[in-house]
């Protein structure tokens, strides 16, 4: 496994969640403030890397893959992703729904995002692989 792009990938879903989040939650201006305010949600941290984890471990791409193949690995991964995050969400009383939607936004953003960056990693290895041969 590559360390590096393991963390670089862990600390971009983490602020694209966050920015997602916050931009749903508090404006357009708030996505500015987005790397900031995800010091605020640093228990997501261990849930992401889980999913990261597992969409590392479970995704293969093959030599001839297919479009539709790719768009539903992608949707199972914001469905997961936004359900995660959407249950572990802190909510408020007055506005729980808005919550529950911001939280079900980010989750699919952040493991959409993982998603497509270990689609790219591994489809270039497997690239490299197939060269040398």
């Amino acid at each position: 496994m590559r360390v590096r792009e393991i963390i670089t990938i862990l600390i971009g879903m983490h602020l694209i969640g966050s920015a997602i989040l916050f931009g749903y939650l508090s404006g357009p201006l708030a996505i500015l403030a987005a790397p900031l305010l995800s010091l605020f949600g640093w228990f997501f941290i261990l849930p992401e890397a889980i999913g990261l984890g597992l969409q590392w471990a479970f995704y293969e791409p093959r030599p001839h893959h297919s479009w539709i193949r790719i768009a539903a690995c992608a949707a199972l991964s914001a469905m997961v992703g936004g359900g995660v995050v959407a249950t572990l969400i802190p909510k408020e009383q007055s506005s729980e729904t808005n919550f529950w939607i911001a939280g079900l936004l980010a989750g699919a953003g952040a493991a959409v995002f993982s998603f497509f960056s270990i689609h790219a990693i591994k489809v270039s290895e497997m690239e490299k692989t197939e060269q040398g041969k």
